[in-house]
C-alpha cells in the first residue's frame, strides 16, 4: 500500500465494535466496517458497485474484504432492496443500544479464510405463542490481510483501542463523580433521617407524658366520682333505715 493509499485508509471513518459468543471456539472478535454504498446506487444493475469494507480480527490475526453488490445480491429475497441494505448497514454498525432488531452473528476463523454470517431474528406472536425464524442477511468470506497492509490496520486498531480506553476512562470518571454525589446525598439523607427520628422520639416522649398525665387525671376524676356515688348510696341506705310511727 502506497503512502497516499495508507493516508486515505487511516482517514476513513470506520465503525468499530466487538462481538462475543461463548459457544464458538474463537469466542471474541473485533470488527471494523466502512459503508460505501450511496443511497442513489440502490437498484442499479451494476454488480461492481462496492457496498462496504470490513476488517475482522481475533486480536492476533487479521482478515478483510471489500463487498460488492454481486457478493450479497443473492441474499435479497422476499424483501425490498432498500430495506435489505438498511438492515445490513444496521448489522454492520452494531451497538448494544439497538433493541429494535435482533441480529445473530456467527464466525469461523482460519488462517487462510474467515467467515462471518449475519442473521436477523424475526418473531411472530400469536395467542401468546411466539414463533421465531431467522433471515440470512449475509455470509461473508474474508481473506488474510497482506503483510504490507497490516501496519495501517494495526494503527487503526491502536487508535480505536485508545478511543475505547479513553471512553471507558471518561465513563469511569463520570461514575466516580456520580457515586461521590450520590454518597453525599445519602449522607445528607441519613443525617436528616437521624434528626427526624430523634425529633420523633422526643415528641413521642412529650405526648406519652401528657397522655399519662391526662390518664392519671381521668383516673382521679373517676375515683372521686365513684367515691361520691358510693357516699350517696350510703346516705340513701341510712335514710331508708328510719321507721315512722
Amino acid at each position: 500500500m502506497s503512502d497516499n493509499k495508507a493516508e486515505i485508509f487511516l482517514k476513513k471513518d470506520y465503525h468499530f465494535f466487538k462481538l462475543e459468543n461463548d459457544e464458538l471456539n474463537n469466542n471474541k472478535i473485533f470488527i471494523w466496517t466502512y459503508w460505501k454504498l450511496n443511497k442513489n446506487d440502490i437498484g442499479k444493475k451494476n454488480n461492481s458497485i462496492e457496498v462496504f469494507e470490513i476488517i475482522l480480527s481475533d486480536g492476533e490475526r487479521l482478515w478483510s474484504q471489500n463487498i460488492k453488490i454481486k457478493d450479497i445480491s443473492v441474499y435479497i429475497k422476499n424483501i425490498k432492496e432498500e430495506d435489505y441494505y438498511t438492515l445490513i448497514k444496521k448489522a454492520l454498525t452494531y451497538t448494544k443500544k439497538d433493541t429494535e432488531e435482533k441480529f445473530i452473528y456467527n464466525w469461523n476463523l482460519k488462517d487462510d479464510i474467515a467467515n462471518l454470517t449475519i442473521k436477523l431474528e424475526i418473531s411472530n406472536s400469536n395467542d401468546n405463542l411466539q414463533n421465531k425464524f431467522q433471515y440470512l442477511l449475509g455470509s461473508i468470506d474474508l481473506l488474510p490481510v497482506k503483510s504490507e497492509n497490516r501496519k495501517q490496520i494495526y494503527q487503526l486498531i491502536y487508535e480505536d483501542t485508545e478511543k475505547e480506553y479513553q471512553k471507558l476512562k471518561d465513563e469511569n470518571s463520570f461514575l466516580i463523580i456520580t457515586n461521590d454525589s450520590l454518597q453525599k446525598i445519602q449522607n445528607e439523607f441519613t443525617e436528616k433521617m437521624t434528626m427526624i427520628v430523634e425529633d420523633k422520639n422526643k415528641l413521642e416522649e412529650v405526648y406519652l407524658l401528657k397522655f399519662r398525665e391526662l390518664l392519671n387525671e381521668k383516673k382521679r376524676k373517676i375515683k372521686n366520682l365513684m367515691m361520691v356515688l358510693k357516699k350517696k348510696g350510703s346516705n340513701k341506705k341510712a335514710k331508708s333505715g328510719f321507721i315512722k310511727y
